[in-house]
Parts: C-alpha cells; structure tokens; sequence
C-alpha cells in the first residue's frame, strides 16, 4: 500500500498486503470512517459521504484467544452495597474446582454461587440477594490451595 494514496483500502490475509476498495470513491481524500448499520461510510472532502455494504468488506473475524489470568485473583463485587443484585468476579489461572459462597455475620452459609470444577480465565457471577435480609456479608472463593473473602452489603 502506498501510504500517500487516499481512499479506503482493506486486507483479506491479515494486513500482509492491502487492496484499494474504489467503487463510487474517485479522487477524493477521505475525512472520517463510521459504520451505521450494515454499512461502511466514507466522508469525503470533494465526494460527498461514500457508503459500501460491510458483507463486502468483512469476509472473517478470528476471535481472541481468551485471556488467562497468571494469578487467582477475587474483586470486590459490584455495586456495592446492592439491590437486589450485585456480580462477584474472580479469575483463576488453571482449571481447578471452585467454590464460591456468601456468608452472614454469623459464620452461617446463606449461598451457595458456584461449586465445580472451571476453566482458566475470568469468571462472573450474579448473586440476587432478594432472598436475604439487608445487612452485611462475606463472600468466599475456595479455588484449589487459594481461599480469599470479600464483604458485601444488601440495602432496601
């Protein structure tokens, strides 16, 4: 590609090389890129806005690898305080089992959110507390050897 061409330009073998896409876009330096709907648009300087369908500019998307955490790792959940629902995430970087729990101030088991075995990578859990009392509690995650609490609060 020659980086003093103007026009819109696109790759199908991951920007090894690049092929001008020109249809209705002849001598005008292009402005500005959005995608609306199905569509590519062009802004132009002379040429007005240039729209291509984007079936015809995508022909593949790779996904990402998903991303494994190098640690375990427990956040404090969000929002926090909460009504009625807050999400707890947490990341494990090996498949192990995981148990993850809510506690009163008690010491008494109210909840029981995740017990099996998972994946590596980050993982999110919704806890609905419409089914205790406001006030305080702690949350748990047991994942192999790495144990780590957190609180959390549920207002009305």
């Amino acid at each position: 590609m020659n980086p003093s061409v103007n026009g819109v330009f696109m790759s199908r073998d991951s920007a090894k090389s690049w092929v001008p896409v020109l249809s209705g876009l002849k001598d005008s330096a292009v402005l500005s890129l959005a995608i609306s709907g199905d569509y590519l648009l062009a802004g132009t300087r002379y040429s007005g806005v240039w729209r291509r369908p984007l079936s015809e500019m995508v022909t593949s998307v790779k996904p990402s690898p998903p991303e494994i955490p190098l640690l375990f790792g427990l956040d404090q959940n969000y929002p926090n305080p909460f009504n009625p629902s807050t999400t707890i995430r947490y990341a494990i970087p090996e498949r192990v089992h995981v148990t993850l729990s809510i506690f009163n101030t008690l010491g008494q088991q109210v909840a029981v959110l995740v017990n099996e075995n998972q994946e590596a990578g980050y993982h999110d859990v919704r806890f609905d507390g419409r089914g205790v009392a406001s006030g305080v509690y702690f949350y748990r995650l047991r994942a192999g050897d790495y144990v780590a609490a957190r609180r959390l609060v549920v207002v009305r």
